[in-house]
């Protein structure tokens, strides 16, 4: 009788099976090391053994009751020498003087649309407070309706805002064809008129 073989996913079943069966579990924490801190890396994992991701996060997390240590930016002295330059020259050169005043700043953010079907009063608590359970409404829904919006900001006021359209892929091209002209020979130009050549634009 052939046996049932996992899915070509890069391990093999005798691993699968030793994994559910608490024996890979211990070699797995035997290679993250001493128990405390209780901190591992799971691409040093992975690449040891190939297994799936979630697998291994779900036995670091559920069964072996650890963290997961990530990966942080950290600055060396020639980032952070070279973000004083750049920074002094972007206060002598765009916003000294009163030069702030011709800078257009552009930002966008996402508005999510939650409904409850009906009006929704929202209650504050501190950590460790109980809340009444006649206050808590559960209620089953699909994930929340969001969309893009996109705001700017002059010296001579604001820009109206623009709703990216739904069910629209946004890079670059859509970006520039679609948000940033219209921003630029359309909204600046009634603000700035024939100093439009002036100001500057920047994105956050």
């Amino acid at each position: 009788m052939p046996h049932n073989r996992p899915p070509n996913v890069g391990y093999s079943q005798t691993y699968v099976h030793n994994v559910l069966n608490n024996v890979g579990i211990k070699r797995i924490a035997t290679s993250t090391g001493a128990p405390h801190p209780p901190i591992w890396k799971p691409r040093s994992a992975r690449t040891k053994r190939l297994i799936q991701k979630s697998m291994i996060r779900r036995i670091i997390h559920l069964d072996l009751k650890r963290l997961t240590r990530r990966k942080h930016h950290v600055l060396k002295p020639s980032h952070i020498e070279n973000r004083k330059t750049t920074s002094r020259k972007l206060y002598e050169k765009y916003l000294s003087h009163r030069k702030f005043e011709n800078m257009v700043i552009l930002d966008e953010d996402w508005f999510y649309l939650t409904n409850c079907n009906r009006k929704r009063r929202i209650c504050c608590s501190q950590k460790g407070e109980t809340v009444p359970s006649i206050w808590v409404v559960e209620k089953h829904e699909s994930y929340d309706s969001k969309f893009m919006v996109v705001g700017g900001m002059t010296g001579e006021g604001v820009l109206p805002l623009h709703r990216v359209l739904a069910n629209v892929k946004i890079n670059s091209t859509y970006y520039i064809d679609k948000v940033f002209k219209p921003r630029l020979e359309v909204q600046v130009t009634k603000l700035y008129g024939e100093e439009i050549s002036k100001w500057w634009y920047i994105t956050i």
